[in-house]
């Protein structure tokens, strides 16, 4: 496996005397993973019932409560995040519920989420290529970010789409994934937040556009 690019400003963050945890997105860069998604439904995810953990480094409870779940049946999850795929269908438990909980791991880890608890691979979601970039702080990203990215991550996808658009490479998925490990990040206008976002084309010719802004080819 190849390991995913980030833009070397995360790198000089991590040698300034901050700490990068392990698991997170600076030192759980090394060694081989896979990504993989699932499409949440109604009721019976398998971390139904699960109570988030204490100080969780995720952004919400939720996310908390999937990485605890995984946790507990010895498989860390690394990034992790939902993104917003499809129209919600219905209340009804066993319906799909629109979301995408899309994760990073280890080979190991990721072959036990495909094979005993229904994930797929990342490529099966998406027909273009997936592409990666790391927001950066102070609202110096090329989208406009209306409200503070961590109280609603799925509002900062949807004006991502609508930037992607405006600029003529429009989105068939995107969403941001978190590191599930706590570690510091230098404060400074330009550099990494310490999520990723991820996203996918809906064509070849947005491929090219997105990479002119400065994303870049998630190896999978």
């Amino acid at each position: 496996m190849r390991r995913s690019s980030r833009p070397a400003a995360l790198a000089l963050a991590c040698a300034a005397a901050l700490s990068c945890g392990a698991g997170g997105s600076g030192g759980g860069l090394r060694g081989a993973f896979e990504w993989v998604g699932y499409r949440t439904i109604q009721c019976q995810d398998p971390w139904s019932g699960q109570l988030p953990a204490e100080n969780s480094a995720l952004p919400s409870d939720e996310l908390s409560a999937v990485d605890e779940f995984f946790r507990g049946q010895g498989i860390e999850l690394i990034e992790v995040g939902f993104f917003e795929e499809g129209e919600f269908q219905c209340h009804a438990c066993g319906c799909a519920d629109g979301r995408l909980l899309v994760a990073r791991a280890s080979l190991v880890d990721a072959s036990r989420l495909v094979e005993e608890f229904g994930f797929e691979y990342l490529p099966v979601f998406s027909r273009e290529p997936w592409l990666e970039t790391q927001p950066v702080q102070c609202g110096w990203n090329p989208w406009v970010e209306t409200i503070p990215h961590w109280l609603d991550p799925f509002e900062e996808s949807r004006s991502v789409k609508s930037w992607a658009e405006s600029v003529g490479a429009p989105l068939a998925i995107a969403g941001i994934v978190y590191p599930t490990t706590r570690y510091s990040v230098l404060l400074a206008c330009g550099l990494p937040r310490g999520d990723l976002l991820l996203v996918s084309p809906r064509s070849p010719s947005g491929v090219d556009i997105l990479w002119a802004f400065g994303f870049a080819r998630l190896f999978l």
